[in-house]
């Protein structure tokens, strides 16, 4: 059994940290921006392929206790990189610190450069060659998570990228909105409400699609990893950087069971897409481009046509299509776009019709901007926090009676 660091959004650790437990990993502790967790490689899989709120996940390699960026040159010469990369590969590293660490430390380019200089000298002592670095597009990626530590010194964990492009890249996006979710936050923001994957579901201000089309995968199970994962079965894409290391290669077991793994998947989710119901799922916006392409992002992920209502409307202007069921609507709130103080008539609007047309449902709006939330004439029942890159937002729930 393996430890890994799966991350994630700000705000999502305890979600995510259940989804990890769903999947059998042990040893589960949240941390800022992630879970530490140990698992099997059936459960690693099983992450990699089925998490729908993970950013990465990154095998932990070593950790060593420091002093300072020398210090930890030192600590980390009797490592034997040369089991974790060939020298013919190119690798970058990323340094990552807590508060009280980037303080310590200081600037993060020369916490690396040390670490790096240690690569290459064991690398050295052995083949009497260095492998290259590429910070733009390498091999490998290693990352160096700096924490506060104990009396011995501040703690230096090595951790390995194993999946490269993140995981919220699901590969059914090709043109997204002006101000676009990433698809493990909308996967997560589907998560928080009470929606039950039976129930009907609306998204209001769809733009790509991004939330509607986490809201369809998740009712239908289907493998949120099922584009790209298709794409490596095909021959035509590597996936994820694991795929490449000695950690896995080295292993024709591991390699073939992650390939049966896959395949299932894949052959099990594109049959759950053929059965989605129909009338079940609604995507609106006012631009019709944006309900363009979310046709588009649907058709790519193998949905039939027809089995997801799209409609270029005002969500101001919306009704009810059953007596029940979950709306859920993503507004601008004036970081990236739209002026606030147009903002507050819509925000406004959008409460007037809940109340009007929306009886007997649950209605979430999705904001970065708690003063626009006073002009929706509703009280919330819960307000859950989330971080949105660097804005702080709330997912606001209304009973609507």
């Amino acid at each position: 059994m393996n430890n890994f660091f799966a991350s994630c959004p700000r705000g999502m650790e305890a979600a995510l940290s259940k989804e990890l437990h769903e999947a059998g990993c042990r040893g589960l502790v949240p941390y800022r921006g992630g879970v530490d967790f140990e698992a099997e490689d059936e459960a690693l899989f099983k992450v990699i392929l089925g998490s729908r709120l993970a950013s990465r996940v990154f095998l932990r390699l070593a950790e060593r206790h420091v002093q300072d960026a020398k210090h930890l040159y030192k600590k980390f010469l009797d490592f034997d990189w040369t089991e974790v990369f060939d020298v013919e590969q190119t690798f970058k590293i990323t340094t990552l610190f807590d508060l009280v660490t980037k303080e310590a430390f200081g600037n993060a380019m020369y916490v690396s450069q040390n670490l790096k200089d240690a690569v290459v000298d064991v690398f050295r002592a052995k083949y009497n060659v260095r492998p290259d670095v590429d910070k733009e597009d390498a091999d490998v990626s290693i990352y160096l998570r700096l924490d506060q530590g104990d009396p011995r010194g501040y703690s230096a964990q090595i951790l390995l990228d194993l999946v490269g492009a993140p995981l919220s890249r699901r590969g059914y996006r090709r043109s997204v909105g002006e101000a676009p979710l990433k698809e493990n936050l909308a996967a997560a923001i589907v998560g928080a409400t009470d929606w039950n994957n039976t129930e009907t579901f609306i998204d209001g201000m769809c733009g790509s699609g991004t939330m509607l089309i986490e809201a369809i995968m998740k009712s239908a199970n289907v493998c949120p990893q099922l584009l790209r994962v298709s794409e490596y079965l095909a021959g035509r894409s590597l996936a994820y950087d694991f795929l490449d290391h000695a950690w896995f290669t080295s292993h024709a077991s591991r390699e073939e069971a992650f390939n049966k793994f896959a395949q299932s998947e894949v052959e099990r989710s594109l049959k759950a897409l053929q059965n989605i119901e129909k009338d079940k799922f609604y995507g609106y916006d006012i631009d019709d481009r944006m309900v363009e392409v979310t046709r588009q992002a649907l058709v790519r992920l193998g949905i039939p046509d027809g089995r997801v209502h799209l409609e270029c409307k005002n969500a101001t202007t919306l009704t009810a299509p059953t007596p029940t069921g979950v709306l859920v609507c993503n507004p601008p709130y004036g970081e990236r776009m739209g002026d606030v103080d147009q903002l507050r008539g819509l925000y406004h609007e959008l409460g007037e019709n809940f109340k009007a047309n929306f009886k007997g449902w649950r209605a979430f709006v999705f904001t970065g901007n708690l003063e626009l939330r006073k002009s929706i004439a509703l009280q919330t029942s819960a307000r859950i926090p989330f971080q949105n890159g660097k804005i702080e937002c709330r997912l606001l729930r209304y009973e609507l009676f």
